[in-house]
C-alpha cells in the first residue's frame, strides 16, 4: 500500500526512518522544507526477529530441559528497539523447562536474538512424551517482523540465506504437540529468507496458531526433505496461502503444510513438473473452505505424491487436470476422499498404472454425478482402482473398464455403497486375480445395465460380480482378435496358394495348415483361428478360403498380414491386390457382422473380388474408410444374392472403378448405412442397391 505522511520538518522525518515502525512504501513530506521523500519497500530482512504486541500479555521463549548448549548457548530480548538486551544463558542438564518471559503491553516491541544452532522443536520417537527443542507461547495476540536468522546468529544474521541444521525453526511458535501455542497473528513481515534449507527446517512452525491470519513469504525454490511440513497445521484463521515458487521438490516437502487450515479459501501455484514422494501428501487436507484447487502439471510422479491432498476438502467443486500418462505408487489414493462438492471427476489419461495408484481417490464424493468416461489402462496393478468410487452416492454411469485381465484387489470395493449407479461397462474375460472384484458393486442400484465382453462367461452374480437383477448386455471388439471362423455345422476349411497357421484352442497352440490342404473338422459351434505374415505379390492376392461346411467370419482380417501384432493395423498402403479374391465363390459363409476390416487407408484393388458370388453371406463387414482408391472396392459383393445389410463410410468415390459392379446382384431389398454427410451415393450395382433403405451412421 502506498501513502503519504507529512511531517513539520526534516528532524521529525530523521526520528521517524530511525524507528523503522513505518508502512512500505511510502511518500513523506516535510512541511517547512517542503521536501518529498520517496522511500523503496522496506527490508525486513535488516531487522532482528520482533514481535508487536496487539494487547496486554506476556511473550514467553521455552527452552525445554533436555536441550543443551550444544544447541543454544544463549537468547537475548530487547524492549527499547535494541539499545540494550536482556541475555539468559543456557544450561546443560536442567531439571526442568527455562522460560524466558516478557511482559508487554498492547503496542509494546519485543526484540530477539540467539547464539544457536538450532531452535525448534522435536520429538527424536515421534513420541509426544519424548520432546527436545524450544518455542514461543505467549498469553496474547502479537504480530511478528524481522529476521528470524537473528534466533541463530546474534547479531551477525544479516545476509544469512543458509539453513544448516534440520528441525532448526520446528515447532518454533507451538511446542510440538500443540498443547502452548502463541497468539501470532500477522507474519507478513516475518523474514524467512533461507534459500538453502534444512530437512523439517520450517515443519510445524506455525502448527495451532489459530489466530494466524497472515504467513510469511517462502522464497526458496529448492526444497529438502519435510522443510515446510505441518507448517501451518490447524491454522484456521488463515485465508490466504503464501507463493510456493519451488520447482525442485523432495520427499515430503509439503506434507500437510495447511491441514486443517479451515478458512482457507484459494490455494497457491504449484508449478513443478517432477514430483518426490509424499510431496503434497496431506497438504489441503481439512481445508473445508477451499473452493478451487491449483493447476497440478506434473508429468513425472512418484509414491504417495498427492496422497490426502484434498481430503476432506467439503467446499471444493473443480479438480484439476491429471495430464500425468505414467503413474507411481499410491500416488492419487485418497486425493479427494470425502470432498462433498466436488460434481466432476477430471478425465484420467493415465495407462501406465502402479500399485494401488487410484485407491481410495473419489472415495464418499457424495454430489459427484459424472467420473471420467474411461479409464485407459488395459494393464493394471494391485489395488490400482481399490475403492476409487466408494460411498459415491450420487454416481450412476461408472466409466468404461476396457482391461481384459484383472489384478488382485484391482476393483475391490471400486463401487461400494455406490446407491444409485445403474450402469456399468466391464469388458475383463480374465477374472481370476486374488479378490479382484470383491465387493465391488456391493449397494449399487437394485437394477441397471452390466455391459461385458460377449464371450466372457464366468461372471458370477451378486456384489462380487454382475449385480443382481441388472440386465446384461453383450458387447466384444473383435479387432482385437485373430481371423476366425465359427462353424454352424461340420466341416473343414482349405487356403489356397499359401500356408497359415491355425488354432482350434482359443490361440493356445498353433499348427501350420500347407496350401490346398484341408484342416481338422471343425465341428458345429466350435473356432478356428487363422494369422501369418503374407505379402500380395499379384492380382491374384494372398489365397482364397474354401469349406465345406457352413460358418460365420468373424475378428481381424490383418491377422493374416501381421501375424500376431495385427492389432491397431489401420494401413493397406503398398499393399495393392490384399484380399482380393479371399473368399471369392465360397457359398458357406453366412456372416461377416463382426468380421473387422479396419483399414482407414487403402490400396489399389485391395478388396477387390472379396465376397464374390457368397451366396449364402446375409451380412457385410463395416466399410470404415472414407477415402477409396481405384477398384478396391470393385465386384466385392457381386452375386451374393443373399447379401442384405452393408455399412460403407466412403465420402470420396472419386477413385477410378472404386466401386464398380460392387453390389450387383445382391438381394433385392436390405439397409444400407452410410457416412451422414455423404449425399453422392449413385443406386445401382455401382452405388447403393436399388431398393435398400438407406440409413446414416450414428
Amino acid at each position: 500500500m502506498k501513502y503519504l505522511k507529512k511531517f513539520n520538518n526534516h528532524s521529525e522525518y530523521v526520528s521517524f526512518l530511525e524507528a523503522k515502525n513505518f508502512l512500505v512504501p511510502n511518500v513523506c513530506l516535510c512541511d517547512q522544507e517542503d521536501d518529498l521523500h520517496f522511500m523503496s519497500s522496506y527490508d525486513f530482512s535488516q531487522d532482528y526477529l520482533t514481535f508487536v504486541a496487539l494487547e496486554d500479555g506476556t511473550i514467553s521463549f521455552n527452552i525445554r530441559f533436555d536441550m543443551g548448549t550444544d544447541m543454544i548457548k544463549s537468547i537475548s530480548y530487547s524492549t527499547d528497539n535494541g539499545n540494550t538486551w536482556v541475555t539468559t544463558n543456557n544450561t546443560d542438564g536442567k531439571s526442568e523447562h527455562l522460560a524466558i518471559t516478557v511482559s508487554v503491553n498492547e503496542g509494546d516491541k519485543v526484540m530477539w536474538k540467539g547464539d544457536a544452532t538450532q531452535i525448534g522443536c522435536w520429538s527424536p520417537n515421534e513420541d509426544v512424551d519424548d520432546i527436545v527443542g524450544s518455542f514461543f507461547s505467549s498469553t496474547c495476540e502479537f504480530d511478528a517482523k524481522g529476521n528470524v536468522m537473528s534466533l541463530l546468529y546474534e547479531d551477525d544474521f544479516n545476509g544469512k540465506t543458509t539453513i544448516k541444521n534440520e528441525y532448526a525453526f520446528a515447532s518454533l511458535f507451538s511446542d510440538y504437540d500443540g498443547r502452548n501455542t502463541c497468539g501470532i497473528v500477522n507474519a507478513k513481515n516475518l523474514s524467512l529468507p533461507a534459500t538453502t534449507l534444512a530437512s523439517a527446517c520450517y515443519s510445524y512452525m506455525f502448527k495451532g496458531c489459530t489466530s494466524l491470519t497472515v504467513a510469511p513469504e517462502l522464497p526458496a525454490t529448492t526444497l529438502v526433505g519435510s522443510c515446510y511440513g505441518g507448517m501451518f497445521y490447524g491454522c484456521t484463521s488463515l485465508t490466504t496461502a503464501p507463493k510456493l515458487p519451488a520447482t525442485t521438490l523432495t520427499s515430503s516437502c509439503y506434507g500437510g503444510m495447511f491441514y486443517g487450515c479451515t478458512s482457507l479459501t484459494t490455494a497457491p501455484e504449484l508449478p513443478s513438473t517432477t514430483l518426490a514422494s509424499s510431496c503434497y501428501m496431506g497438504m489441503f487436507e481439512g481445508c473445508t473452505s477451499l473452493t478451487t484447487a491449483p493447476e497440478l502439471p506434473a508429468t513425472t510422479l512418484a509414491m504417495n505424491c498427492y496422497y490426502t491432498m484434498f481430503q476432506g476438502c467439503t467446499s471444493l467443486t473443480t479438480a484439476p487436470e491429471l495430464p500425468a500418462i505414467t503413474l507411481a505408487s499410491h500416488c492419487y489414493q485418497s486425493m479427494f476422499w470425502g470432498c462433498k462438492s466436488l460434481t466432476t471427476a477430471p478425465e484420467l489419461p493415465a495407462t501406465t498404472l502402479a500399485d494401488s495408484c487410484y485407491w481410495g481417490m473419489f472415495s464418499y464424493c457424495t454430489n459427484l454425478t459424472t467420473a471420467p468416461s474411461i479409464l485407459l489402462a488395459t494393464t493394471l496393478a494391485s489395488g490400482c482402482y481399490d475403492g476409487m468410487f466408494r460411498g459415491c452416492t450420487s454416481l450412476t454411469t461408472a466409466p468404461e473398464l476396457p482391461a481384459t485381465t484383472l489384478a488382485s484387489y484391482c476393483y475391490y470395493h471400486m463401487f461400494y455403497g455406490c446407491t444409485n449407479l445403474n450402469s456399468i461397462t466391464c469388458l475383463a474375460t480374465d477374472i481370476s486375480a486374488r479378490d479382484c472384484t470383491r465387493d465391488w458393486v456391493n449397494g449399487v442400484a437394485s437394477s441397471g445395465t452390466f455391459t461385458r465382453d460377449e464371450p466372457m462367461t464366468s461372471w458370477t452374480s451378486g456384489v462380487n460380480g454382475i449385480p443382481n437383477g441388472w440386465t446384461v448386455k453383450n458387447v466384444h471388439d473383435y479387432s482385437q482378435d485373430y481371423l476366425t471362423f465359427v462353424a454352424l455345422e461340420d466341416g473343414t476349411f482349405t487356403f489356397s496358394r499359401n500356408a497359415l497357421q491355425y488354432s482350434l484352442d482359443n490361440g493356445t497352440t498353433w499348427a501350420t495348415l500347407a496350401a490346398n490342404t484341408a484342416s481338422p473338422t471343425v465341428t458345429s459351434g466350435n473356432k478356428i483361428m487363422w494369422k501369418s505374415e503374407l505379402r500380395p505379390t499379384s492380382y491374384v492376392g494372398i489365397g482364397t478360403f474354401s469349406a465345406t461346411g457352413s460358418f460365420n467370419a468373424q475378428g481381424n482380417v490383418m491377422s493374416l498380414l501381421y501375424g500376431d501384432d495385427f492389432k491397431n493395423q489401420t494401413d493397406l498402403s503398398y499393399k495393392d491386390y490384399a484380399f482380393v479374391n479371399l473368399f471369392s465363390g465360397n457359398t458357406n459363409v453366412v456372416s461377416t457382422e463382426n468380421l473387422v476390416l479396419p483399414a482407414t487407408t487403402l490400396a489399389n484393388y485391395c478388396y477387390n473380388n472379396m465376397f464374390q458370388d457368397c451366396t449364402s453371406l446375409t451380412i457385410a463387414p463395416a466399410l470404415p474408410a472414407t477415402t477409396l482408391t481405384d477398384y478396391c472396392y470393385e465386384s466385392m459383393f457381386q452375386g451374393c444374392t443373399s447379401l442384405n445389410s452393408i455399412t460403407c463410410l466412403a465420402t470420396d468415390l472419386s477413385a477410378s472403378n472404386c466401386t464398380g459392379n460392387w453390389v450387383n446382384g445382391v438381394a433385392s431389398s436390405g439397409t444400407f448405412t452410410k457416412a451422414a454427410s455423404m449425399t453422392s451415393w449413385r443406386s445401382g450395382g455401382n452405388g447403393i442397391p436399388d431398393g435398400w433403405t438407406t440409413v446414416d451412421a450414428s
